[in-house]
């Protein structure tokens, strides 16, 4: 008798220890990201190559703004707008960490630069970069840019037809050669967006061009830094070609500590130590309560008081990213592309004759423009 109830004493206690284990395991798996459903051991790779954007919108449709996508087996963790992304742009490299995930950029640049050193010697060749990108030395570059542009067009025939593509991403190079040594891609596919916008949209073209014409009529043809700043029609052109257009798919940072995000509506999920951190400036930049009719290219958006008042909270733009490891090429990306598109509206008659390119911005499809030399009597 005291065999069978210390046997059933044991069954109940069995019982409630196992059951309190299946609850705590179950409260924990209620915080972790939904995972997206997808092959075993390939997870979501060829989704993620064949159409990463289109990818990211559908599971941020389906999931909201936290969920996680399996890639050969590793967990990378979405987090699509600011108010789940402020502790990927503010934690320490100790707890999100930026070097694990950019080792590959060895092989590009060679063992000697960027990830290829040690930490306290990157840190001294970013610091360089940095130098360069100061304010008294961005003026000094649009003097170097614009040389740059007024050779490059002056070998153009008056007239003719040329791919805007290839033209633009040749003179990006070339600028940027010039001013910092390097070659800047992510400028020449925003130079290339903000000029077939414009083409696209001829409302905002004459906008650019009677500003133009108001810039010339107090200035003459001079382009400097301070003229630039007078450029306001231009800079919103070249800021929403940059939000429909961001070249960045992915921000990817390694978790090396697991911590919590809470999502607009209240829900909150652990990230846990181990998974690909990610935020999406593609994504981020087409939320619909962010920014009014988020699809539709509309460069007088930042004029209104709503949509300013809408994507004014932190890390809401992160078309450069933001917090620790914000790009600090920013102004000089914006001086550079002003000086160019400023200089082409001045003195030329641009007509798109391609259609609108679809998919990636980054391939090699042809943009076809007619132009014309038109004189600077304005």
């Amino acid at each position: 008798m005291v065999y069978i109830l210390l046997s059933a004493l044991s069954l109940i206690l069995a019982t409630f220890y196992f059951k309190k284990i299946l609850k705590n395991n179950f409260k924990k798996s209620l915080h972790l990201p939904p995972v997206v459903k997808a092959w075993p051991l390939v997870g979501a790779l060829y989704m993620l190559t064949k159409d990463p954007v289109n990818l990211i919108r559908k599971n941020y449709q389906k999931y909201g703004s936290v969920f996680t996508i399996k890639v050969l087996g590793q967990s990378v963790t979405l987090l699509i707008g600011p108010d789940v992304s402020r502790h990927f742009y503010t934690a320490a490299d100790s707890e999100l960490s930026q070097e694990e995930m950019l080792k590959f950029s060895v092989p590009m640049f060679g063992p000697g630069i960027a990830y290829g050193v040690s930490p306290e010697k990157r840190r001294q060749q970013f610091q360089f970069l940095t130098k360069g990108l100061r304010p008294q030395m961005l003026r000094y570059y649009i003097g170097q840019t614009l040389a740059e542009a007024q050779d490059y067009f002056s070998k153009w025939p008056d007239s003719g037809t040329l791919d805007l593509r290839h033209e633009l991403e040749h003179l990006i190079t070339l600028t940027t050669t010039r001013c910092l040594l390097g070659r800047d891609h992510n400028a020449a596919t925003t130079a290339i967006r903000t000029g077939v916008f414009l083409l696209q949209n001829k409302i905002y073209f004459s906008k650019a061009l009677a500003e133009q014409k108001a810039v010339v009529h107090r200035h003459g043809s001079k382009i400097d830094f301070d003229i630039l700043g007078e450029m306001d029609v231009l800079h919103r052109c070249i800021k929403e070609a940059i939000r429909l257009g961001s070249p960045t798919i992915i921000t990817p940072r390694y978790c090396q500590k697991e911590f919590m995000v809470t999502t607009r509506e209240g829900k909150e999920y652990k990230i846990p130590k181990g998974h690909i951190v990610a935020t999406s400036p593609v994504m981020a930049n087409r939320l619909d309560y962010l920014h009014n009719d988020p699809e539709r290219y509309d460069p007088d958006r930042y004029l209104s008081t709503i949509e300013k008042e809408m994507s004014s909270q932190l890390f809401s733009d992160i078309s450069f990213g933001g917090g620790r490891h914000a790009c600090p090429g920013e102004a000089f990306t914006y001086n550079k592309l002003k000086t160019i598109w400023s200089y082409l509206i001045r003195n030329y008659e641009l007509d798109l004759d391609s259609s609108f390119p679809k998919g990636e911005w980054n391939g090699s499809d042809k943009i076809l423009v007619h132009y014309k030399r038109r004189q600077l009597s304005f």
